[in-house]
């Protein structure tokens, strides 16, 4: 009799004791179920190079906007940059008449755009000579700009002024020269478009 309860009561702990193994296993397999899965690594890795193809993409198209475009570069006052091919460009040497102004003197300019001539104001390029060594980011001079923000030109550290009429100026300095890069109120919507481009396209030469 004894020994029969003792086997009753064994093969009853041992039933309690599977009971929970089981209800524990189903338990973590319900929440293993829900739980999201981790991200393989080649999916990992195709995500990234998604991501990396898309700025490829970015990159390509700006590119492609720019592929036919002309270069100009001028040895003289060392800078180079590139331009729509529907743009026509005017140099004009300036007379060295002295100036006393901490802009320096100018001495010359570039004008790019679909037109030039008389009326038309495109996008330029000034530089100046004996400019102001502690002030070579100045505004230029008769202007009074509404705002000036750190900007980056050529690879080189700039200012940008917005003259609070419509009109937008780069001044970087670079190898003893002051430069200008801009364009006025009145130049036409189109150039001022292309005008970032162009700026981006901006490099200085040896």
């Amino acid at each position: 009799m004894n020994r029969f309860v003792s086997t009753s009561v064994g093969l009853l702990v041992i039933a309690i004791i599977a009971g929970i193994f089981a209800l524990a296993m189903w338990s973590f397999r319900e929440y293993a179920a829900e739980a999201p899965a981790p991200p393989s690594q080649k999916a990992q890795v195709n995500s990234l190079k998604g991501a990396m193809g898309n700025q490829n993409v970015t990159q390509s198209a700006s590119e492609a906007s720019t592929a036919d475009w002309k270069t100009y570069e001028n040895k003289t006052y060392k800078f180079r940059l590139q331009y729509p091919p529907i743009y026509k460009f005017l140099e004009n040497k300036i007379s060295d008449a002295p100036r006393f102004d901490l802009e320096g003197t100018s001495i010359f300019m570039l004008q790019l755009g679909m037109k030039i001539g008389e009326g038309e104001t495109p996008a330029y390029v000034m530089v100046f000579k004996n400019f102001s060594q502690k002030e070579p980011l100045r505004e230029p001079a008769g202007t009074d700009p509404a705002s000036s923000v750190d900007a980056t030109v050529g690879g080189l550290k700039a200012k940008k002024y917005d003259t609070g009429d419509g009109g937008v100026v780069y001044v970087v300095a670079n190898k003893g020269f002051r430069y200008e890069i801009g364009y006025v109120e009145v130049t036409s919507a189109a150039e001022k478009e292309n005008f970032p481009k162009i700026l981006q396209t901006f490099q200085f030469s040896n």
